[in-house]
């Protein structure tokens, strides 16, 4: 009930409102008029006057379109000097009568046209040819004159046209006047700003670079003035012409303005086009100049950490090319669209620059519309790698502290968190990629397809190796062979590692060559770490192998090697080495000793130790090292053992020598033997 009274007042003002719009009366300049007498169709104006209009379509021509040809053909036929009424007639024929001149149509009428005047089409078309008659008429005729009273008649007959003709005179001289003086104003402005070269007008400096010289910005300046000069020229040109057409309105054609207006702006265009140009030319001038000044500042050799990728003179060559690239493409560019702004201020041309702008703009038109359209996925896409973003660092934080002890899980080495981390990031990534794909522009396309399926196959065929490393990489890693810093035997390789990926392992040895080697390699090779080995138990045993004769005492051999390997700078006391002999041939037993050290990573330093200290070792025990194919005769030869680990009384033994009888013996029955 309290909504009631609020309806029926809005069904009454709904009322009031649908009475009004039924009643509306139209009003000009607060004056009634009525709405049958304002005039339909589109009107045919030649001059200043109205001759007709057309109401009707033709064809696929609109009546405004039927209206703008008429005018033109009118134009052409009255602008002819020699006129003959004679000449217009009109043809009847099954849907149109035309009027036509000289065998040329001018314009077809239609039933609806006639019907719109209420004629029928051949009394309207004969209306029309004595309205267009009519037209010729107001227009001047020439006039003979064979005797002094036809001047006077003359002047009198045409004294209105007389005066207007003085008028365009005295507007050519004043534009002449104007355009003297204007070239003096301009001649001493074009002095003074000379003049204050270096004073005023000063070079631009930037960090003590100099990026536009004082002659260049006073060119520049110049170029301007003599631009706005020729723009005021031009606009007094156009309008010392309008005035002469408003004097002479017979002479004005619609045609003829266009053609004016087009050279006009065609000159006016060209001169900002050239200004333009210049503009652009001293700008590249002037930073190709200021280029080389900027080495040390503004430009700096490319570095990436210790690696020198561009030196400052290459830098500054690449940047020289890319400004003489940018400057020819805008100048190209530019070119481009002052022709087709050239040919639109014709009407003949003008079809031809809608033709040159939409090779520009129905391409620009299609990327905005698909940008646009783009948008909600584009934005889909930035949410989705926000995302993404924030995940990876919360689980890189989870993996640091893995890495650094904050976090302890059961069999998981610490080692193992950033690679992991690297194999989770990767998967975060690949999946944001998969769910990220189908919003990507063009991504349901079959030419997107096909390129993926390409590239997936290329790529299936041409990685398998850097698979197979990848693989094996991974199964490295967690099969914890060896960390960065171990020293490894990988195959027949030596060395510390000192980096480790997911596609190669990277060694170097003791002599300092950096070997990388495949993970795929390292995978099929056997893995000897013994760094590992010397942190895990007694420590490493490193062993070596001599050779001696039968005739030393055994024991007297493994006190020898054991003291040599006690005097060996890090090999360990305890345990304490011992001594193995693991073979007993023809001339000599093998001996090998065997010794603990926690120091793999000098092992080449301490085979070198413990081999002087044999050698010395032996040598105070006087044990000489003549195995395995070392042979001396003991008669009359000096003992290997250095002089100094000899006793002083110590003489060479002399040579023997036996004096034999008879070499040749008889037997029993007499016979040599």
């Amino acid at each position: 009930m309290k909504k009631l009274p609020i309806i029926i007042l809005v069904i009454a003002f709904s009322s009031m409102l649908y009475a009004q719009e039924n009643t509306i009366t139209p009003y000009i300049d607060n004056k009634q008029i009525d709405i049958d007498s304002i005039p339909k169709g589109e009107p045919v104006i030649v001059g200043d006057k109205e001759l007709f209009r057309i109401h009707s379509v033709l064809g696929p021509f609109s009546s405004k379109e039927r209206a703008s040809a008429t005018i033109q053909r009118l134009n052409r036929i009255l602008e002819k000097k020699l006129f003959d009424r004679d000449k217009l007639k009109v043809i009847t024929s099954e849907f149109t009568t035309d009027i036509v001149y000289d065998n040329a149509i001018i314009m077809s009428i239609t039933a609806i046209d006639a019907k719109e005047e209420n004629k029928n089409p051949d009394e309207l078309a004969n209306a029309y040819i004595e309205t267009i008659a009519d037209i010729q008429k107001t227009r001047p005729q020439h006039t003979i004159v064979n005797k002094p009273e036809d001047i006077y008649t003359f002047i009198i007959n045409n004294r209105d046209t007389l005066i207007k003709a003085v008028v365009a005179l005295f507007s050519s001289i004043v534009f002449l006047i104007i355009y003297y003086f204007l070239s003096k104003l301009f001649s001493k402005i074009y002095t003074v700003v000379e003049k204050r070269k270096g004073t005023t007008f000063k070079s631009i400096i930037i960090k003590n670079n100099e990026i536009i010289s004082d002659s260049t910005l006073v060119s520049l300046l110049v170029s301007i003035l003599k631009a706005v000069k020729l723009s005021a020229v031009i606009g007094l040109l156009y309008l010392l012409i309008t005035i002469i057409f408003i004097l002479f309105p017979w002479a004005k054609s619609a045609s003829v303005m266009n053609i004016i207006k087009g050279i006009l702006l065609t000159i006016l265009t060209t001169v900002i086009a050239i200004g333009i140009f210049k503009t652009i030319k001293i700008g590249m001038k002037a930073l190709q100049d200021n280029i080389s000044n900027w080495k040390g500042t503004l430009i700096k050799p490319l570095k990436i950490k210790t690696v020198s990728v561009l030196t400052e003179e290459q830098s500054v060559n690449i940047l020289k090319k890319m400004i003489l690239a940018f400057y020819i493409i805008l100048n190209i560019f530019l070119l481009y669209i002052f022709i087709p702004i050239i040919f639109s201020y014709f009407e003949f041309t003008s079809t031809w620059a809608d033709s040159l702008f939409g090779y520009i703009l129905t391409p620009l038109k299609m990327m905005i519309s698909a940008f646009a359209g783009f948008l909600p996925n584009l934005f889909f896409i930035f949410v989705i790698i926000f995302v993404n973003r924030y995940v990876i660092k919360l689980t890189k934080v989870i993996f640091d502290e893995i890495a650094a002890g904050n976090i302890a899980i059961h069999n998981f080495h610490q080692d193992w968190a950033e690679p992991t981390f690297k194999i989770v990031r990767s998967m975060i990534i690949i999946f944001t990629i998969i769910v990220v794909f189908p919003y990507l522009p063009g991504s349901q396309s079959d030419a997107f397809k096909g390129i993926s399926i390409f590239l997936g196959i290329l790529f299936s065929l041409g990685s398998t190796s850097v698979i197979a490393n990848i693989v094996a990489g991974t199964i490295l890693t967690y099969m914890y062979a060896f960390r960065i810093g171990d020293r490894v035997k990988i195959g027949d390789t030596v060395g510390d590692v000192i980096e480790k990926t997911l596609l190669v392992t990277r060694v170097k040895t003791v002599k300092n060559i950096m070997v990388t080697i495949p993970n795929s390699i390292v995978m099929g090779s056997h893995i000897i770490n013994y760094t590992t080995s010397s942190t895990h138990g007694e420590g490493l045993i490193l062993c070596t192998t001599i050779t001696l004769g039968y005739d030393i005492p055994w024991k007297k051999v493994h006190d020898t090697l054991i003291n040599a390997a006690l005097a060996t700078a890090d090999i360990k006391k305890q345990p304490s080495p011992f001594v193995l002999q693991t073979g007993l041939d023809d001339f000599y037993v093998s001996y090998e000793v065997n010794c603990y050290t926690d120091r793999p990573e000098i092992m080449a330093r301490i085979y070198s130790e413990l081999h002087q200290n044999i050698q010395d070792k032996c040598s105070e025990a006087g044990i000489e090292i003549l195995s395995p194919h070392y042979t001396a005769a003991r008669d009359g030869n000096a003992s290997t053992i250095p002089g100094q680990s000899l006793q002083e009384t110590y003489q060479a033994p002399p040579f023997v020598i036996k004096i034999i009888d008879k070499l040749i013996k008889k037997d029993k029955n007499g016979d040599d033997k």
